[in-house]
């Protein structure tokens, strides 16, 4: 659901549903909605908004499901928070920095460097194709 405009007064979340879709169902908003309403066992009449605030998908079993979380919001309609946006500096001809690693803290340690007017450069050795299958398959398999 796309976030409506903002209203004059605040809007209170009431209720927090996960839905499980398929691919196609998931696509049509309208019926995002009517699930998540339904789910909520809310009345219709008291709900203003419904935003989908996460969506994952479970492709684990024979047909895929798309997973969302909806807030359903009372009151006026939903205004989003204001995100923060950050004035980067344009580092490109300035002196470089190398950064070792690619994980949480290199992209931290990158951005950074941006904010101090430094060019990071990334470098990161992953593991070769095979090894990171099997990684992944015993992530899904144990955990």
């Amino acid at each position: 659901m796309k976030p409506g405009p903002a209203g004059n007064q605040e809007q209170e979340m009431i209720k927090q549903v996960e839905l499980k879709l398929l691919p196609a169902e998931a696509a049509d908003e309208s019926l995002v909605r009517l699930r998540a309403i339904r789910k909520s066992r809310l009345p219709e009449k008291d709900i203003k908004e419904v935003v989908v605030t996460r969506r994952s998908i479970d492709a684990r079993g024979p047909r895929p499901l798309v997973i969302l979380r909806a807030d359903i919001y009372a009151g006026e309609t939903y205004s989003p928070e204001p995100a923060l946006l950050v004035n980067l500096k344009n580092v490109e001809k300035a002196p470089a920095v190398a950064i070792v690693g690619a994980g949480p803290a290199g992209y931290f340690a990158a951005l950074e460097l941006i904010e101090l007017g430094l060019k990071p450069v990334l470098f990161d050795r992953g593991k070769d194709v095979r090894t990171r299958r099997r990684d992944l398959r015993a992530i899904q398999k144990y955990g």
